[in-house]
């Protein structure tokens, strides 16, 4: 009886051995698939932003100081590379929020995308912008957009100008310390 009992015994335990062994797999199998659509995800943004980039030229500079301090002489050029330079922010957004969504990567879109929103949200072409697009983001982007909007954070072109602003290096000035107007 005894040997009876130890073979009962043994094959419990190889059991429970194969249904440990079998969620490991199912674990294992489940990372792939977050990492692989993670890889998926992060190309296609990356072919996107290269879209939009493409859409700026060399030099969107010139446009983004326009819509900063002469938005009413903005020009059909300006008005296209603004609209890749805002693009471009909103994919980054939308990628951080993704891969936040997707699987366990360590990332808090709602931080990583605050530094993109501080840029759509510099200048009032941006923000009419956001309010245009909104509609085509996923839902939790634009109400969190709608939040920082809300808060009026004091947006402005310094964010774009100076992006050491916040660290007391005397935002709003060229290279030389002049005050840009």
């Amino acid at each position: 009886m005894n040997e009876q009992k130890l073979n009962t015994r043994l094959q419990i335990l190889a059991s429970v051995g194969v249904i440990v062994g079998l969620l490991i797999v199912a674990y294992e199998l489940k990372q792939t698939k977050d990492l692989t659509q993670a890889q998926i995800m992060d190309q296609t943004y990356t072919d996107l932003r290269a879209s939009f980039q493409n859409l700026m030229g060399e030099n969107p500079s010139v446009s983004i100081v326009r819509a900063c301090y002469n938005p009413s002489e903005l020009t059909s050029e300006d008005v296209v590379v603004l609209n890749g330079y805002l693009s471009e922010q909103r994919v980054q957004i939308i990628r951080w929020y993704m891969l936040d969504q997707v699987g366990d990567f360590g990332i808090n879109w709602r931080v990583a995308g605050l530094e993109p929103y501080r840029t759509i949200f510099a200048t009032e072409f941006g923000r009419a912008w956001f309010r245009r697009i909104k509609p085509l983001m996923p839902t939790e982007i634009a109400q969190y957009g709608d939040e920082l909007l809300k808060k009026d954070q004091g947006w402005s072109c310094e964010v774009i100008l100076d992006p050491s602003l916040g660290k007391g290096s005397g935002a709003g000035r060229n290279e030389r310390g002049v005050k840009m107007e």
